[in-house]
């Protein structure tokens, strides 16, 4: 998806009215011609529009920018009427070119989502990379209103989440198979057996470290597994602004308490987890 300010619509309004503007203004005299300096300022307008309209991905309009800029550099580039009619032949096909493209508007309130994930903890990132991309995923669909789809990569970067702490916890099943193969709700049930063992160890500030970390990523994935994962991959719920905004931040914060001890790939010391 190109990623395009309402500035740059702006911008190549302006841009083409300087020019339109000089060139009435020329063609008033008589006889009607372009100065050196008028010639000048013109071509160096339509370098910015090309460059505008390389930003907005207009193959027919940049290069045809590119060439009446170049012409203003040879004999009868100084003819106003003859640029005028160039310049009006361009408008036309830049507005062309626009009504082909389809351009969406983000409210300001949610555009900051569009890239949201650059502003994680980069901690995250290095530990989480894959999970990363799918929160990045889950903020773009948040900008432009696909909020069940905001709440799909959101729980798909959980699941990572969570097989990155049964991979931790190093949590055996009964049935042998890729961990990655495994039903949330096992490795679920996995997990809690963990989370009450600890409860079990001598009571030392190494054990109370472990149940703060553990307990406060259980508390994480419970919150939103009964009320967001199960419903969006069975489609049984199509999910609003405010649902799809607290899940955002509810797996956001779950990855990033993940991170603070273990990535997708590195376990605890084992030492860590055995007191």
């Amino acid at each position: 998806m190109l990623k395009i300010s309402a500035l740059s619509y702006i911008t190549i309004g302006q841009y083409l009215q300087q020019i339109t503007c000089n060139l009435k203004k020329a063609e008033a005299d008589d006889p009607p011609a372009i100065g050196p300096q008028d010639i000048a300022f013109i071509k160096r307008l339509l370098l910015l529009l090309q460059k505008e309209s390389d930003n907005m991905g207009l193959p027919v309009s940049s290069p045809l920018l590119a060439e009446l800029a170049g012409e203003l550099s040879h004999a009868g580039g100084g003819n106003a009427p003859y640029l005028h009619g160039k310049i009006s032949m361009l408008v036309k096909t830049i507005r062309q070119e626009l009504n082909t493209q389809l351009f969406l508007h983000i409210p300001s309130d949610r555009s900051q989502y569009y890239d949201w994930a650059i502003a994680l903890n980069e901690n995250i990132f290095n530990s989480f990379p894959i999970a990363s991309i799918e929160l990045s995923h889950a903020g773009k669909c948040f900008a432009v209103g696909e909020y069940t789809a905001c709440i799909f990569h959101s729980m798909r970067a959980a699941e990572i989440g969570l097989r990155a702490l049964a991979y931790d916890r190093r949590i055996k099943f009964k049935k042998i198979a890729p961990l990655e193969l495994k039903q949330w709700d096992e490795i679920l049930e996995g997990l809690e057996k963990e989370e009450q063992q600890i409860q079990t160890y001598k009571k030392t500030k190494t054990r109370e470290a472990q149940f703060e970390f553990y307990h406060g990523a259980m508390v994480e994935l419970r919150a939103f597994k009964n009320m967001y994962r199960n419903r969006v991959m069975h489609a049984r719920k199509i999910y609003d602004y405010e649902q799809a905004h607290i899940a955002l931040f509810h797996v956001a914060n779950f990855i990033k308490i993940l991170s603070q001890k273990i990535s997708e790939t590195k376990r605890t010391p084992k030492v860590w987890r055995k007191v």
